[in-house]
């Protein structure tokens, strides 16, 4: 295996990493604040984190859109997390995450059609491929823009941090959730029937 093959795996492999701890945080967001876009997005990153594992054609591409994805969705959980007005969104920003849900939908759409080997199918999609790719990711700056994500050099030094900040924002949640369903237990033990 070649070092470039290599690099390409790892990549490969942490970006799945992301995309499987960011869905359940997405899942959770969904039930605390009932937004149906944010069980759409959570969906479509589900169904992108499958297919990720048996990308065939343009790895490098299909990594870096899903590198992009993951920068906005750790910008979305992080916005939603620290939300001050109980999950309440504006029209503009529900304009936005809808948006991102097509973008995140196209994205998907492209890394679908890496799956298949076959040259000739390859060949004969080619320039439809090239379309789709450079709409992707002109739509992905565009949300990294509007989701105020800032896209530097050391890209991956920011996701171990975002990776850090996420899984802290998962045992909140978690640990609130707990809290939740401790004291309802402990309030029906307690009701009339107790005496």
């Amino acid at each position: 295996m070649s070092a470039r093959t290599s690099n390409t795996q790892i990549r490969l492999n942490s970006i799945r990493k992301y995309l499987s701890l960011a869905t359940p945080l997405l899942d959770e967001l969904c039930d605390a604040f009932g937004s149906p876009l944010l069980k759409a997005i959570s969906t479509i990153t589900l169904s992108l984190w499958n297919e990720a594992e048996s990308i065939k054609r343009n790895k490098d591409d299909c990594i870096e859109l899903m590198e992009q994805v993951n920068t906005i969705l750790c910008a979305i959980i992080d916005f939603h997390v620290k939300s001050d007005n109980g999950g309440v969104l504006s029209p503009a920003t529900l304009e936005h995450l809808g948006e991102f849900t097509i973008t995140l939908h196209k994205v998907y759409t492209f890394v679908q059609a890496q799956q298949d080997a076959s040259r000739i199918k390859h060949f004969l999609h080619q320039n439809a491929t090239k379309t789709l790719l450079k709409e992707c990711k002109a739509r992905l700056r565009h949300a990294l823009e509007v989701f105020k994500v800032q896209h530097s050099v050391d890209f991956l030094n920011k996701m171990n941090e975002m990776q850090k900040e996420i899984n802290e924002n998962h045992q909140a949640m978690m640990t609130l959730i707990t809290s939740t369903t401790s004291t309802r237990a402990s309030s029906m033990m307690t009701g009339p029937d107790s005496r």
